[in-house]
């Protein structure tokens, strides 16, 4: 309490001297409300008025409040990085249907018919679902240009199998529906021209006739025990 005399005196005098001192001291320390519109002011660490901005509009003197330095602002974890979605897999493509078949250009040389421009050798699994030709191993579609034959038939028409039952049976099936496509309709007489014809077709497949030929009847010995039954009548042939 015995200092607020000192402190009074001091704003008093520093107000009196306001005039002499107005080319020594800067102009805004002189203009404190205390002392004109007697407000209160704030003074600096050795008991000066320094300013009355921001000082409350009451008589007196005032602790000027402490500057609160915001917290640092602490860095924000960042959220882990997300690793990109893994590629999907390719798709697995459906693989294609398996070939029904393939071609034998080299037998339609050599049954040399002209209604055949094409053997076909179909496989199982692509054969025709018609109840008629489910024990078939080969046919002919009449008015058609193709002689179709089971893929194991035709495997048998080959070089490496002359003198096998797999060939001659493979080539009387294909000397038997050639003889179709010449107009022959009975079958035991497609069996009988089939038979007369293997030697021709191995002669123009360059294996000489005698290896059709011996086919043939070997194969027909070969059912005489048990020959597919009627029309049919290879087996039963002399």
């Amino acid at each position: 309490m015995a200092r607020w005399p000192v402190v009074l005196a001091l704003v008093v005098a520093a107000a009196s001297s306001a005039p002499v001192s107005a080319t020594t001291t800067p102009p805004e320390r002189l203009l404190i409300p205390y002392l004109s519109g007697g407000a209160g002011v704030y003074l600096d660490d050795t008991g000066r008025p320094v300013t009355s901005e921001g000082a409350p509009r009451t008589p007196g003197i005032h602790l000027r409040p402490a500057v609160v330095q915001p917290e640092p602002e602490l860095p924000q974890p960042q959220p882990a990085p997300v690793p990109p979605p893994a590629d999907s897999p390719a798709p697995i493509p459906t693989p294609p249907p398996p070939a029904p078949g393939y071609l034998r250009a080299d037998l339609v040389a050599a049954v040399a018919v002209s209604n055949v421009t094409s053997v076909f050798c179909r496989t199982d699994a692509a054969w025709p679902s018609d109840p008629n030709l489910a024990g078939a191993t080969g046919y002919w579609t009449w008015g058609g240009t193709t002689i179709t034959m089971r893929t194991w038939r035709c495997e048998g028409i080959a070089q490496e199998r002359i003198g096998t039952e797999a060939f001659a049976r493979g080539l009387f099936v294909l000397a038997h529906e050639a003889a179709h496509a010449t107009g022959i309709v009975d079958e035991c007489e497609a069996d009988k021209r089939g038979l007369a014809t293997m030697g021709a077709i191995t002669a123009r497949l360059g294996w000489g006739f005698a290896v059709g030929d011996d086919a043939g009847r070997y194969l027909n010995d070969l059912l005489r025990p048990k020959p597919p039954p009627d029309p049919y009548c290879i087996g039963r042939l002399p």
